[in-house]
């Protein structure tokens, strides 16, 4: 009834949704994923099915009038929360408990995961619930009716409306997964959202769990590690990872981005000398602050810049580029009031060179 991440299926997927299956495919492709498994969105619609008081709300009720859209979403919530569960939702809840208890995990965490699919690389307050450290089946089965409950938050209902959907379109999963009892824990982008640097990652740690950080409760370290060049920045404070681990989580989390072919956003945890991953999903937005625009173009006019570019050959265009092109602008007049860090940049192999000037001190615009 319930899909282990070990053996989660591309059929089961649509059942699971984005967010689990992603963490299914990492644990099967070798991460450090903990054991968990997923509450199919199925069971979902048969515990809601069954329940008739739940179905008139949902059959009866216009999510178009907003006025009215908070009191719906509360009175369906109020009766998730209260709703019995089928006897063989609860003798799996206590099958899983015991499953994972064998493995070494002593409590669970219980994650909700986007109620449509649209909303996964959005940010929707209280869509995303999480219950940690439950030890007993009565707790997990609460938490179960919590996770589904959060699916009809306003925010949701209000995103059904403008896109035509009506409330039996709302499905859900949850994901019963083995708690890591953290040292530290955080969050890994692996671009710059802000700026969009591509070659430096951003990480937020927290001491203990990270649901701290997720909940704005604490204020993170931050750390900035430059993969390209191996440079790492801190704050001055921060002492809870040291170098070596920050590189070691750099390289997890550029393996992520690899194999998913985005820059991620990753969650993560940190226990006896070994980070796990607990979410990875693609980063909703990035935002690019362009400082220097590059290209090859007038060096492929040359035929120079039509293959990776051999070191000697390279140090003469650095020479040409960084040394005597400046000397012969600022001999002309046509420096540019605000030149470019740089000229010339070798990116994989090919030379590129600094465009959008700026402009000059001759009033010519350089483009």
């Amino acid at each position: 009834m319930f899909y282990t991440l070990n053996q989660l299926t591309s059929e089961q997927y649509s059942q699971a949704g984005k967010k689990f299956s992603r963490l299914a495919v990492l644990r099967q492709t070798g991460f450090r994923v903990p054991m968990g498994y997923v509450v199919p969105a199925t069971i979902f619609s048969m515990v809601t099915e069954a329940t008739s008081e739940l179905m008139a709300v949902i059959a009866s009720s216009a999510i178009d009038d907003g006025a009215k859209r908070e009191a719906l979403a509360a009175d369906i919530r109020r009766i998730i929360l209260t709703m019995p569960l089928p006897e063989m939702v609860i003798k799996n809840l206590g099958t899983t408990l015991t499953a994972l208890r064998s493995k070494g995990y002593y409590s669970v965490a219980v994650r909700s995961s986007p109620p449509l699919e649209g909303l996964a690389g959005s940010s929707f307050a209280g869509c995303y619930e999480s219950i940690l450290n439950i030890t007993n089946a009565t707790d997990l089965g609460q938490a179960l009716r919590r996770c589904w409950a959060s699916a009809f938050q306003p925010s949701v209902l209000d995103y059904c409306c403008h896109r035509d959907l009506v409330l039996a379109d709302i499905q859900s999963a949850v994901l019963i997964q083995g708690m890591i009892p953290a040292e530290v824990a955080g969050v890994l982008f692996t671009a710059d959202p802000v700026s969009g640097d591509d070659c430096t990652m951003i990480i937020k740690a927290v001491l203990g769990l990270g649901e701290s950080l997720v909940q704005s409760e604490v204020d993170p370290e931050n750390y900035r590690y430059r993969w390209y060049t191996d440079e790492v920045t801190r704050d001055p404070e921060a002492v809870l990872l040291s170098v070596d681990e920050i590189r070691a989580l750099g390289e997890i989390a550029l393996t992520i981005q690899e194999h998913f072919g985005t820059p991620q956003n990753i969650e993560w945890a940190y226990l006896d000398g070994e980070f796990h991953i607990l979410q990875a999903q693609s980063i909703a937005a990035i935002h690019y602050a362009v400082e220097e625009e590059w290209t090859n173009a007038y060096l492929k006019d040359g035929g120079g810049a039509s293959s990776i570019t051999t070191p000697l050959m390279w140090s003469l265009y650095e020479m040409v580029l960084e040394e005597t092109m400046p000397r012969y602008l600022a001999a002309t007049g046509m420096s540019p009031k605000r030149p470019p860090r740089r000229w010339t940049a070798s990116f994989f192999g090919y030379p590129y060179c600094a465009q959008g000037w700026g402009e000059t001190n001759s009033g010519v615009r350089r483009t």
